[in-house]
């Protein structure tokens, strides 16, 4: 089983993109039309039992079948197929440059070559695919992004959405629904060095765009769960009221108080990215980031995008996954897309596979 292989062909015309998170779970029907603007059939997010998936690994079955199975059921009632992610420290990824020489049409047995140098642990066990991107910049080389995962993982999430019901018939990693959704709504760059940084539970993934070309993506070891640890301690919370802030149930007294943490939790956020963009400022001899778009749960706290775009002097803007879509009446439920879009960023690019 291939990580962003189909695993059979599609039979219906409505899709699931399937996000667990470490957090919770977020699903996004979309009904993919011959022509004209997908539709947006349901959308809901299901908070995940505590430890329930802990560093990727899928610890309480149950708990996770049960969020994802009801979820399904309660905004995607009559759809079953699903694609899903993976993502986190146990999916592997490189940029490779493969030199064919004359071996025409054997790209993937070079990549299968080149991967057993670049993965640590070796390919026994995992399950391997890779990006064509097209021809290195000296005319002669292949660009090719490797992606791995043990076939472990793999088959843990697989089996977990088929537990509950669904029909996987893909598995793509973070990183590319990130990318699927924002090229569908925003169009890519031809000029310019985009970062789309995926602000999850425990870990932010930064997708780099340069000069209209997917390039690389870098993970930093800061999430929304250390901005809001931060939080609950500077405001002196209790566990209960820092879980009711978050899932929106909980108003903030002191605006000004809240707004000042989530300036001083940003300060992480901003080091780490400053890691990030040093790197691709190295590679690219001296490239700098033009623009930062925020996806995940952690852009969906209020406050962060200001102090994230202050603190890197970059222009910061919340993606909003939901701009192409054409909507079924009231399945927004009176939220606010904008506000809401964030978080559903990468269950849309993924349902987004299915056009």
């Amino acid at each position: 089983m291939g990580i962003l292989d189909s695993i059979k062909g599609r039979k219906s015309s409505s899709i699931i993109g399937l996000d667990i998170g470490t957090f919770n779970v977020k699903i996004v029907n979309l009904s993919v039309p011959a022509s004209g603007k997908p539709r947006l059939l349901g959308l809901g997010v299901r908070t995940l039992p505590a430890s329930a998936i802990v560093e990727k690994d899928i610890k309480d079955h149950e708990g996770v079948i049960y969020a994802v199975q009801s979820l399904a059921e309660e905004v995607a009632p009559d759809a079953r197929e699903a694609i899903l992610t993976l993502s986190g420290h146990k999916v592997f990824t490189d940029r490779l440059q493969i030199s064919l020489g004359s071996k025409k049409g054997r790209l993937a047995e070079a990549v299968l070559i080149e991967a057993e140098q670049r993965i640590p642990t070796g390919t026994s066990g995992v399950a391997i695919d890779f990006h064509h991107l097209g021809k290195a910049a000296d005319g002669k080389k292949e660009d090719v992004i490797l992606v791995a995962a043990r076939r472990e993982l793999v088959e843990q999430y697989f089996y977990t959405a088929r537990d509950a019901g669904l029909d996987p018939i893909a598995i793509d990693v973070d990183f590319f629904a990130t990318f699927n959704a924002f090229e569908f709504n925003y169009g890519i760059p031809e000029e310019g060095v985009i970062a789309l940084a995926n602000i999850g539970h425990v870990l932010t993934n930064i997708t780099f765009i340069i000069d209209g070309l997917y390039y690389t993506v870098r993970d930093v070891s800061t999430g929304a769960r250390q901005i809001w640890d931060y939080i609950q301690s500077e405001l002196r919370l209790t566990g209960d009221d820092l879980d009711d802030i978050i899932v929106g149930k909980f108003p903030v007294e002191d605006k000004t108080a809240f707004q000042d943490a989530v300036f001083n939790a940003a300060e992480d956020v901003k080091l780490g990215l400053d890691v990030a963009f040093s790197y691709i400022e190295n590679v690219t001899k001296g490239r700098k980031v033009d623009k930062i778009y925020l996806s995940g749960g952690g852009a969906t706290i209020d406050y962060l995008p200001e102090a994230i775009s202050q603190k890197t002097e970059i222009a910061v803007e919340p993606m909003n996954p939901f701009r192409g879509l054409q909507p079924a009446e009231g399945v927004f439920s009176g939220q606010d897309p904008a506000k809401i879009g964030p978080l559903f960023v990468n269950a849309v690019g993924l349902a987004l596979r299915g056009e």
